[in-house]
């Protein structure tokens, strides 16, 4: 017999980033370009560490019983695809365009594009992914920001949230091409 394969595990803290970018030609292969583009927002530092990703639900259907059988049997049906609402920090005071409203301001207004993941890559020294990288791309419909704050004593401090609509079927780990 054969050693069994033994998969490393991967810690995830301060390892996932998130692009909005408005255009991908191909989620199959998205392009460095259209990632990093300047349209887009790299939001991963506004966003709370809760922040989830997207979710499969996988459907079933139970299939009519033939005379001849005893049991019921089930079949896949077509999967349906979510993901958590967008909540982020920002300073309602700040000025149009200052950091920290840049992405309330990106979404002030709601959004629609591609969500863009990057997993297993430290995400605080470079707001770029780079060709080669594997990422998930997820079509979104994301709503207006609406600002509120985490909580009304010493801890809490000023937010915004989005609802978020999957408005397509998403990629996963896909590699970013340079053309």
């Amino acid at each position: 017999m054969a050693v069994p394969v033994k998969p490393t595990k991967h810690l995830a803290r301060k390892k996932d980033a998130w692009w909005l970018v408005p255009a991908i030609a191909n989620t199959l292969t998205p392009v460095l370009a259209e990632v990093n583009a300047a349209g887009g927002i790299y939001a991963t530092c506004f966003l709370l560490e809760d922040q989830g990703g997207v979710t499969k639900t996988v459907n079933k259907v139970s299939l009519a019983r033939l005379l001849c059988e005893d049991n019921i049997t089930e079949g896949l049906d077509v999967p349906s695809f979510g993901m958590t609402d967008i909540v982020g920090v920002f300073n309602p005071q700040a000025a149009v365009g200052d950091t920290d409203k840049k992405l309330f301001q990106f979404l002030k207004n709601g959004f629609t594009g591609f969500a863009v993941r990057r997993q297993n890559v430290i995400n605080d020294t470079s707001d770029a992914v780079t060709t080669g990288q594997f990422v998930d791309v997820v079509p979104v419909a994301i709503a207006s920001a609406w600002p509120d704050k985490t909580a009304p004593g010493p801890e809490g401090f000023y937010n915004f949230t989005c609802g978020v609509a999957v408005t397509g079927i998403p990629v996963a780990n896909v590699a970013v091409v340079a053309v």
